[in-house]
């Protein structure tokens, strides 16, 4: 996967890309892609989950493998269903629920 393009880094963001630990490219992979099918929610009276076909498309355009794609497609779901998770406690303990 190529470089992301946009601004330059400052020399502060420098400093610290540069400090940073290692990274595993797969994980690094599925937040990317978790990030940009955020938008893909459907709404209405709370978010819903990311479409499965949205996490598919996004694959294809992409141009994973079908294994990748199915390794992506399971995390990203996964990291989907926990956020949900996290999103409806808080919601409930907004309102005063366990």
């Amino acid at each position: 996967m190529g470089e992301a393009k946009g601004r330059e880094p400052t020399p502060e963001q420098e400093t610290i890309l540069a400090d940073r630990p290692d990274h595993d490219d797969a994980v690094q992979l599925v937040v990317i892609a978790y990030k940009a099918l955020e938008t893909c929610r459907p709404l209405g009276l709370i978010a819903g989950r990311i479409p499965w076909t949205a996490i598919d498309r996004w694959c294809e355009r992409h141009e994973l493998d079908d294994s990748a794609a199915s390794i992506l497609i399971d995390a990203v779901c996964y990291v989907d269903a926990e956020d949900f998770k996290k999103r409806a406690k808080a919601a409930n303990a907004k309102k005063g629920r366990r």
